[in-house]
């Protein structure tokens, strides 16, 4: 067990904010919902849409308290897991990406020959361990051989993977 790195935080809370936004957009929806009913809607009716309000608020925080709740014990915890394991192989991946075809005009470059073609390449450099692929930057896959023993770092409760070490 060891501290979670500022990284480790960062990337817990960006892990965090896709419930955050949820919850935003419902109430967002909420608001347009009740904006249009408001306009139709009598006076005796308004204590049930106050009410309807009321239960959908609180179903709206119950959502985001309930899907953040691990990550907030990550945090509080401030640990991660480390589990060693063994690289099964490495894989590298390209992928060519042409640039957009206008570029490719002759009318185009014509216009602008400053532009020139810029294709675009996609490199992933993937370790596989215990059959589950893990993207890597090029220097350490370079570093990395098969059969190396390396730690896989987890949080304690979220089971968020938070990197490696070798």
């Amino acid at each position: 067990m060891s501290e979670l790195s500022g990284k480790d935080i960062v990337l817990i809370r960006k892990k965090m904010k896709s419930a955050t936004s949820v919850s935003i957009w419902l109430l967002i929806i909420l608001i347009i919902v009740n904006i249009i009913s408001i306009m139709k809607i009598s006076d005796y009716q308004i204590p049930w849409v106050v009410l309807m309000n009321v239960i959908a608020v609180i179903c709206i925080f119950a959502y985001y308290k309930n899907a953040n709740r691990k990550y907030d014990k990550d945090l509080k915890s401030n640990e991660k897991m480390g589990i060693k394991k063994t690289v099964q192989k490495k894989e590298y991946k390209s992928k060519h990406q042409p640039s957009h075809l206008m570029l490719n005009s002759k009318v185009f470059s014509l216009i602008f020959p400053e532009s020139g073609r810029k294709d675009l390449i996609d490199e992933k450099w993937i370790l596989v361990i215990d059959d589950i692929k893990y993207l890597i930057d090029k220097t350490s896959y370079n570093l990395i051989k098969k059969g190396d023993p390396i730690e896989l770092f987890y949080t304690m409760h979220s089971n968020t993977y938070l990197g490696l070490k070798f």
